[in-house]
């Protein structure tokens, strides 16, 4: 069986190169082990989440563009991806969402509503907010990377 993973934003920042050199690097290479692992993404239903994960594909530096390509074909891979509707997540319970940042209910409820696994988020104050639920398993980015593929 399967991980059903879901990831926030710092994953396109790293590959962006926002991040620095080294974290672009270091996704880089989860990127790549992401390829072949038996991991699965959710996508949730949000315009900014979608949209930071298509322009990585057009960007103009050519080590952004070939992991946007890679990461376009994993969410190509209908296998491989869990797309969330704006249905399923408006029905998540107000309970779930309690404590949760306003930014970030939307992945809360991509997240109950893909039934995922574990988040993976760079955002201390969403992993403080989740770490209180029973139903959300959390993961800070550099200790889910350090541990992934190991």
């Amino acid at each position: 069986m399967s991980t059903l993973l879901l990831l926030d934003e710092w994953f396109f920042h790293d590959l962006t190169l926002e991040n620095g050199e080294a974290n672009f690097r270091e996704t880089g290479r989860f990127l790549v082990t992401l390829q072949d692992a038996a991991t699965r993404l959710v996508v949730p239903d949000k315009k900014r989440w979608r949209d930071k994960a298509f322009r990585l594909i057009g960007n103009g530096i050519p080590q952004v563009r070939l992991a946007g390509r890679l990461f376009n074909n994993i969410l190509r891979d209908s296998d491989r991806t869990v797309w969330t509707t704006a249905e399923e997540m408006q029905l998540v319970p107000d309970e779930v969402q309690a404590g949760i940042p306003d930014e970030d209910i939307y992945l809360i409820r991509a997240y109950v509503s893909s039934g995922a696994d574990l988040l993976v988020t760079s955002d201390t104050g969403l992993y403080r907010a989740c770490d209180s639920s029973v139903r959300i398993v959390c993961q800070l980015r550099d200790n889910f990377l350090k541990t992934f593929a190991s």
